[in-house]
């Protein structure tokens, strides 16, 4: 073997050895959620949001499947396939891909005006549609979410960086403890 296939061969070893590491390191924190709560949720859940774009109106769906220790998401819609998750409803730094939602709960530990999350920060509490609201805002605030200040489920979501934009309001939910809204 010359020296530069043994180069070659050592080179190709050393970045499958490390691509392994990368992997085992990301599936380990893709499903966990380290020092967050688990999501009060036994499996067949589900919040149904009504949605409005440039696209027109729509309903989307999206149920809570219990999955070892956490859920797979899947959406009404099969444009989404479904999305496997930890117990605290997070997918390390990936965001919740059906109907563009991104974060469907907010941990305990983050319900507070402050907390940074992976998708944004809490900047403020207030009342919307008659309920107390944890207002979540990107880094570019181009996305804003409200989460129900007692249950930490979203309820209601308004985009601006999709063409056009979007706004989703949960509608119907079977969680319990939290009612969708007008």
């Amino acid at each position: 073997m010359s020296l530069a296939e043994d180069w070659y061969n050592r080179a190709v070893n050393r970045l499958a050895a490390s691509g392994i590491l990368v992997f085992a390191l990301t599936a380990c924190d893709t499903l966990s959620s380290p020092g967050y709560s688990p999501a009060p949720l036994a499996g067949g859940e589900s919040m149904t949001f009504k949605t409005q774009s440039n696209a027109g109106a729509a309903v989307a769906t999206v149920t809570f499947e219990k999955k070892g220790n956490g859920f797979v998401i899947n959406a009404s819609s099969p444009a989404y396939p479904p999305q496997r998750v930890g117990p605290a409803l997070l997918n390390g730094r990936t965001p919740i891909r059906a109907y563009s939602l991104g974060m469907l709960w907010l941990p305990p530990e983050v319900r507070k005006v402050g907390a940074k999350t992976f998708l944004g920060t809490v900047k403020e509490e207030k009342q919307f549609n008659r309920r107390p609201v944890l207002v979540m805002s990107e880094r570019n605030g181009s996305v804003i979410r409200y989460f129900d200040v007692n249950t930490g489920f979203l309820v209601y979501l308004q985009t601006t960086d999709i063409v056009g934009g979007m706004v989703a309001r949960l509608r119907q939910t079977t969680i319990e403890g939290l009612e969708g809204g007008p």
